[in-house]
């Protein structure tokens, strides 16, 4: 191992038109009270690009001399030239100073130059203290506010989409959920509509509370409504004759939509009609909570 320490007194023959400055480096409170070594050393900002050292290394240390993490280090890379600096180890790299090194230096940045010599025979030479930049520490914190936010989002909102028009059912009021087995729907009046138009007037409505052995509490559901008609007066509800779905969109517990907009045009007459209410869990917006229909009559006219 080819060890250095850095110079407390340096004598700066090379950097004469360089401006002075110091480095702070890593020590311990022992350094200081009982080896009077100081955090900040005596450096010199290159005048130019053609001054830069040919070593290099780092203001933070990578092991106390001698210590656990400096053993085993040296058991995995061998004999390498290190400054110390107190009690830590610095280790020194051989760098090109003319090479460029644009990517480095969105992470790294060069300080000052130090004095160091070399432990045994004295020989001074120079090398640059370089720098983590203070960005890259933010990145950890950075991605945990970006998780907590998804995970706080995520907590308030379902993956579940919604039937634009839907208001508010007047004085309906939020109270616990009972039971998540139990829920409540709209049934359908018999109802009136317009020949010749794909919208009508109807009110689909889910109430915002359901009756649990007794105790009333919020309606735990959200529910997709579609509508049926027999067309064919057959006595039976195809899948061609559903004139009114949803398409996978939720009515909310406590809202109701007063006006739909039909797939097709229904011819005068009176009809056989059936409103199919599927839902899910309101807390997920995906756990199936069961289907409910109710039959009606409707008279088109």
């Amino acid at each position: 191992m080819w060890l250095y320490t850095v110079s407390d007194k340096p004598e700066w023959w090379r950097f004469e038109d360089a401006p002075e400055t110091v480095e702070r480096l890593h020590v311990s409170r022992k350094d200081v009270r009982r080896r009077g070594v100081l955090g900040r050393v005596p450096a010199r900002k290159p005048a130019d690009d053609a001054e830069c050292p040919d070593l290099e290394f780092y203001a933070f240390s990578r092991a106390k001399f001698y210590g656990r993490a400096f053993s085993r280090f040296f058991e995995r890379h061998g004999d390498v030239e290190s400054v110390m600096h107190g009690e830590f180890m610095h280790v020194l790299n051989h760098r090109d100073p003319q090479a460029r090194r644009p990517l480095r230096a969105l992470f790294v940045r060069e300080g000052g130059v130090v004095e160091i010599k070399e432990f045994q025979s004295g020989h001074s030479t120079y090398a640059a203290v370089l720098h983590v930049r203070r960005w890259p520490l933010l990145l950890p914190l950075l991605l945990a506010a970006l998780l907590l936010s998804l995970t706080l989002c995520g907590s308030d909102s379902s993956p579940a989409a919604f039937l634009k028009g839907q208001t508010s059912i007047s004085g309906a009021t939020s109270k616990p959920v009972l039971k998540t087995s139990y829920a409540s729907y709209s049934a359908t009046p018999d109802i009136v509509w317009r020949a010749g138009q794909t919208r009508q007037d109807m009110t689909l409505l889910l109430p915002a509370t359901c009756t649990v052995d007794g105790k009333e509490g919020s309606n735990p559901i959200l529910s997709a409504p579609a509508i049926a008609v027999d067309l064919n007066n057959n006595g039976s509800f195809e899948s061609s004759e559903v004139v009114f779905n949803s398409e996978g969109a939720y009515l909310r517990a406590g809202a109701e939509l007063r006006h739909i907009e039909l797939s097709k045009k229904l011819d005068s007459g009176e009809y056989a009609a059936r409103t199919i209410w599927t839902s899910v869990l309101a807390e997920d917006g995906k756990t199936p909570a069961g289907t409910a229909t109710f039959d009606w009559h409707l008279t088109v006219k």
